[in-house]
Parts: C-alpha cells; sequence; structure tokens
C-alpha cells in the first residue's frame, strides 16, 4: 500500500492534477474526494476514496491534515477545483498552463484547419477531447513520451472513425482530417507497432 500511496503521489507532483475527484456535501460544506474503482464481475467496485479538502466559495480547495499526512510533499501546494480533477500549483509540483475556456479552445482549433479539413475533423476532435478528459493522453504519454503517444492517439482516433481500415491508409487519411499528432508513413507505423 506504501508503494502505491508513493506512485499515486509521485503521479500528483508531475502531472499537477488529483483526478478523478467527486464532490460531497455535507451538512453545506463541499469536499473533493479522489477516488478508484473497477469493474469486477459487470459491477463497479470502489478500491478507495480518500477526502482531499475542503472546496471554498472561489473553488480553491485547503487540503486536509489527513490528506497531507499521505501525500507530505504536496504541504506547500496550492490547489484548485477544475471540473473533475484538483489542480495543484506551488511547491515541487510541475507547472501546469493556464486552464483555457472552451470557446477559446474551439476557435483555436478551428483556426488550424482549413475549410476541406474542418468537414472530416469533428469526429478526431471528439475523440481527442475524450481521451484529455479521461486523462488516456496523459497516461499514454507517461507511458510512452509526447510523440508516440500523439501516434497512438491519432492511430486510435483513425481505427475509431473508420473500424474497417487498415494501417497502410493511415497517411492518406491523416491529410484530410486533424489528429493529435503528426502525419506518419507505413513505415513509421509498422516499426510502432515492431
Amino acid at each position: 500500500m506504501k508503494s502505491d500511496v508513493q506512485s499515486q503521489e509521485d503521479t500528483f507532483l508531475a502531472t499537477g492534477s488529483i483526478s478523478p475527484v467527486f464532490i460531497k456535501n455535507n451538512h453545506g460544506i463541499s469536499y473533493a474526494i479522489f477516488y478508484k474503482n473497477q469493474w469486477k464481475d459487470n459491477k463497479c467496485e470502489k478500491l478507495f476514496q480518500k477526502t482531499v479538502g475542503r472546496v471554498l466559495d472561489d473553488n480553491s480547495i485547503e487540503l486536509g491534515k489527513r490528506f497531507l499526512s499521505q501525500y507530505p510533499s504536496l504541504k506547500g501546494c496550492r490547489a484548485k477545483l477544475a471540473g473533475r480533477q484538483v489542480r495543484l500549483s506551488g511547491g515541487n509540483v510541475s507547472a501546469l498552463p493556464p486552464l483555457a475556456n472552451m470557446a477559446e479552445q474551439r476557435q483555436a482549433f478551428f483556426r488550424e484547419l482549413d475549410q476541406d479539413t474542418r468537414l472530416s475533423a469533428g469526429a478526431s476532435y471528439v475523440l481527442w477531447e475524450i481521451a484529455k478528459q479521461n486523462h488516456v493522453a496523459a497516461d499514454l504519454e507517461a507511458v510512452f513520451g509526447k510523440d508516440t503517444a500523439s501516434l497512438l492517439l491519432s492511430l486510435s482516433i483513425f481505427f475509431a472513425t473508420d473500424p474497417g481500415a487498415v494501417a497502410s491508409e493511415f497517411e492518406i487519411y491523416s491529410h484530410h482530417t486533424w489528429l493529435p499528432g503528426p502525419p506518419a508513413t507505413s513505415q513509421q507505423i509498422s516499426d510502432l507497432f515492431q
């Protein structure tokens, strides 16, 4: 259990976030709860839940004493609620870019695309957003590095949007839509799968 707690703490410090969390209202006081579930026998079971701290009116979080005793490296950190995650700053946490609101993200996304590409980019964008929000993109990057992770995510989007496709068609597809990674040749894909 100790190594599990240590790996969680390392992840919090490296990513600058604690997720997923849910908010529990207890007698008019809101608390951010960090949790992990697993599926077993077609049923979702809770592995654990830990109270991160009290959520204040400005969505900042006062980290709890018990939580800080488990994760002592977070003592100098500030925390703020952002959707289903707690974003950390200060202390020895990796710096995260500021949150952009959804309208700004959408505008930036469409500015990158020409008119022809926009027509087929909707599904790619939605799948990319799902991967980011469910932390799949961050997990891939942590395991494989940024370049390989973006290629793996691009390939996943390609196969999800066209299940009957073969990898050799990816290079053509990538020029007609938006993907998180740069276009890749058939040879690069073969090398990746080896």
